[in-house]
């Protein structure tokens, strides 16, 4: 079969947003789940920091964690976290070539959920908003261009292809980040301590923060109102992220806030969550167009490997 001839090679690059969304979280997906590999066994096997029955105290009996899981097997947990790691390591493979990648993204939230309820005092916003991009996964189009799935289903794939409005789906998802901002930043204001500063002043020096650089701050504490004018810019950053949406204002708003994500992974060592978060931003508002040739040849690149793989002639 001739390759050139069955797959379309002609990318929107209203759904580059797409390819690049699915790839970049199931990459983070994976190297999240490699950095934490080895700190399994004190957060949910025998040697646990916190024991799992005592932390499935905390969760309703109808929620799903692995501890449960595993029991209802009959699987010891250090054999049950092997395999589900192996089966995680499997689909997130999946996901980042774009294969069956709607159940694979289902797959991967439903893991990734009751690794979440399996211990609730070992997590983050991170993890939160990594259910809700894998969530997304599961309904969003993103196989369509670059992907195994354009290939296994061609004809489904040629079919939908014109009928998806890729305008309409990212204006919804800068909807969904305008909102999570606006109210992350309402929060932040409806308390004084960010008003004052205080809460800028209490994270920079906390023993686990800025362990990394272990960068000087104490400067800071003689200057109050610099504090201050830091918490006030992250709640105006956030509650008016909306001006986003505003042409003239988008790349100088995204510059800001993937800024602010730096700043974040830079002094509180936070790099997973300020990964995730600019991986939204750009999904959300990065103006693919600008480097449509080397978009175009990096999803033709895809289709490309994926043809070999599957040995099509």
């Amino acid at each position: 079969m001739n390759f050139g001839k069955t797959i379309n090679n002609q990318v929107s690059k209203n759904a580059m947003f797409l390819v690049f969304f699915r790839v970049s979280v199931a990459i983070f997906v994976l190297v999240h789940l490699m950095a934490f590999y080895k700190d399994l066994p004190y957060l949910f096997r025998d040697m646990a920091l916190l024991p799992n029955p005592i932390s499935d105290l905390f969760v309703f009996d109808t929620i799903l964690t692995h501890f449960r899981l595993s029991e209802s097997l009959g699987f010891p947990m250090d054999v049950y976290l092997n395999s589900i790691t192996l089966i995680f390591l499997l689909f997130t493979l999946l996901l980042a070539m774009g294969c069956i990648t709607q159940f694979s993204a289902l797959v991967l939230l439903i893991l990734h959920i009751a690794l979440l309820k399996t211990n609730v005092f070992f997590n983050y916003g991170v993890d939160y908003f990594t259910n809700i991009s894998l969530f997304f996964l599961c309904f969003l189009p993103s196989n369509l261009y670059g992907s195994l799935d354009a290939i296994l289903f061609k004809r489904m794939v040629l079919k939908l292809r014109p009928k998806v409005d890729f305008q309409l789906l990212r204006r919804l998802f800068g909807i969904f980040i305008c909102i999570a901002y606006f109210f992350s930043g309402f929060d932040k204001l409806l308390g004084y301590n960010w008003r004052n500063g205080e809460a800028i002043w209490k994270t920079i020096t906390l023993p686990y923060f800025n362990l990394d650089f272990n960068l000087g701050v104490e400067w800071l504490s003689e200057h109050q109102w610099l504090l201050a004018l830091i918490g006030w810019s992250v709640i105006l950053v956030e509650m008016l992220y909306f001006l986003i949406n505003v042409k003239a204002l988008r790349k100088y708003w995204l510059a800001t806030t993937i800024g602010m994500h730096l700043g974040i992974a830079l002094l509180l060592n936070l790099y997973f969550f300020s990964t995730l978060m600019i991986i939204l931003n750009l999904t959300a508002y990065y103006d693919f167009s600008v480097n449509k040739s080397y978009n175009f040849h990096f999803v033709k690149l895809l289709n490309e490997k994926y043809a070999s793989l599957l040995r099509i002639r």
